[in-house]
């Protein structure tokens, strides 16, 4: 919640781009953030991508948080690459449980660096709460993702979306992040920003995630 007038500040938009191979969880994290519920339905991959947003505060200064949950699906591989273009962040998933999202989300990442330099990358094993029930089934050691994430400037972060673990803190700290940068907030002063309609029919009001 916002202490002083935010009215008479121009909200920051803040794009933010999840990525990783199918059955990962992101459609449930983005979930998680958004509403705070656990989505219980039957998996249903993700067709192109969808967008959701959410309002926050940075130091009273108003934030929108606008994220585009991508499909995990080699099919929609390249469509993934315009949804991601000019994210401020990027948040790339895998399964604890899953050693092959694991070397997906590394490829994911590799692109990441090369194509959006600037872009805040953000590591997530999710499922955290599988493992904390059953250890062995854990399939990538912990010290491991931290090493590779540590060796590329990433932040790693193990959550559950159905306990709600750690999510709240990696958009936290994804906020922090992106508000520590003064260049974020000198640029949306500079930028008239219009209604935008994605041709997948989410409506984007005064929020650079679609094409710029």
């Amino acid at each position: 919640m916002c202490i002083m007038d935010s009215s008479k500040l121009r909200t920051i938009d803040l794009k933010v781009v999840f990525l990783g191979k199918e059955g990962t969880g992101k459609t449930c994290m983005a979930e998680r953030y958004i509403s705070n519920r656990f989505l219980k339905r039957q998996y249903e991959p993700t067709i192109g991508g969808t967008f959701s947003a959410k309002q926050v505060c940075y130091k009273d200064h108003p934030i929108k948080i606008c994220l585009w949950d991508t499909s995990g699906s080699i099919r929609y591989e390249s469509m993934n690459r315009i949804f991601y273009r000019s994210a401020k962040a990027a948040i790339v998933c895998y399964d604890l449980t899953d050693g092959e999202s694991w070397d997906k989300a590394k490829e994911w990442i590799l692109e990441l660096r090369a194509h959006e330099r600037d872009c805040l990358l953000y590591i997530c094993g999710t499922k955290l709460d599988l493992v904390n029930e059953n250890k062995y089934l854990r399939r990538v050691k912990q010290h491991k993702a931290q090493d590779f994430a540590s060796g590329i400037g990433a932040t790693y972060f193990e959550t559950s979306s159905k306990t709600g673990e750690n999510v709240d803190a990696l958009f936290e700290t994804i906020i922090a992040d992106f508000g520590a940068r003064p260049s974020n907030f000198e640029l949306s002063d500079s930028i008239i920003l219009h209604e935008k309609t994605s041709p997948y029919g989410s409506s984007c009001v005064g929020c650079p995630c679609w094409l710029n």
